[in-house]
């Protein structure tokens, strides 16, 4: 297959792929959050407990400050709690309070109940394929950044 083939194909995977992150962001809006709210909401509900900032930041590759802004307004609908850590008081575990809970329960039972419905419409093997193709691309894409872009050190801003 031509390198222009695979470049078109490449690019139509990241036009899909942008358009269902568009969907959870349309998700999001709907439910009253920003996509970077939901990322925060999701990362401290499926920690089963206490979350770190710095672990949510980790996970959800979102700057600190993003961070920040999401856990202070979950905070100020009550639907987490912050608590100093004695030994490090530069940051705060983060957990769901119980009407947190419920909110972020309602919330990602109805996604859940979205991602079943895709996933009943991919078979086991399709699924296997694209996760494996998907992996491939990722693979190849941290290649290309560790390689390429800061072997020249470049300014692209020039």
């Amino acid at each position: 297959m031509k390198k222009t083939e695979i470049k078109k194909q490449i690019n139509a995977y990241s036009v899909i792929f942008n358009y269902i992150e568009e969907l959870y962001t349309c998700y999001a809006e709907e439910n009253d959050l920003s996509y970077n709210e939901y990322l925060v909401l999701e990362a401290i509900y499926y920690a089963e407990g206490i979350s770190l900032q710095k672990c949510i930041c980790a996970q959800t590759r979102l700057p600190k400050q993003n961070v920040n802004v999401a856990v202070r307004k979950f905070w100020e609908l009550g639907y987490v709690d912050l608590r100093e850590i004695p030994r490090d008081r530069r940051n705060k575990e983060i957990c769901l309070t119980e009407s947190g809970r419920e909110y972020a329960d309602r919330y990602f039972k109805k996604l859940e109940q979205i991602e079943n419905f895709v996933a009943e419409g991919i078979s086991d093997g399709q699924g296997g394929e694209l996760l494996k193709y998907a992996q491939t691309i990722k693979k190849r894409y941290e290649k290309a950044f560790s390689e390429y872009a800061s072997a020249e050190r470049t300014d692209i801003r020039k």
